[in-house]
């Protein structure tokens, strides 16, 4: 005979209360033009020759990059030379007129044309001191942040 079989009791089945699911997730990065030497070692596992390839790169980066930096300096150094030779003539030009109007007999004028490019220059230089000496200051300050 074929007897069906009830079975009561289902299989069992683990209590999700008591379950337990672990994610586990590792990240590595690193910061700068090269990676660190445990990488560079895999990378020369996988393809060799890549670790080599990976230092010249850096190399030529790093040449690059200074190569601006220099351009940079010396763009700005030829700048602010030219910005001060610049002053110089605006302010003899002026001192120049002055002396020539005290002379033609026009004293107040004169003087005032000397005064003028004077007081301007000396602004303009307290100015610069004050934003150089700002800049320095958050520098410093940048820097003992770090």
């Amino acid at each position: 005979m074929n007897e069906e079989r009830d079975d009561p009791t289902p299989p069992e089945r683990p209590d999700p209360s008591r379950l337990e699911t672990r994610l586990i997730v590792t990240h590595t990065s690193f910061v700068g033009p090269l990676p660190p030497p445990v990488i560079l070692e895999q990378f020369e596992r996988i393809a060799p020759g890549a670790a080599n390839r990976i230092l010249a790169f850096a190399e030529d980066q790093f040449r690059h990059r200074r190569s601006i930096e220099a351009q940079i300096v010396n763009s700005r150094t030829r700048a602010m030379s030219r910005g001060q030779w610049l002053a110089f003539v605006v302010l003899i030009v002026g001192m120049g007129l002055g002396a020539w109007l005290i002379r033609a007999g026009f004293g107040l004028y004169g003087f005032g044309s000397i005064i003028a490019p004077l007081a301007t220059a000396a602004g303009l230089f307290m100015l610069t001191r004050r934003r150089q000496v700002r800049e320095r200051e958050l520098k410093r300050k940048k820097l003992a942040d770090r």
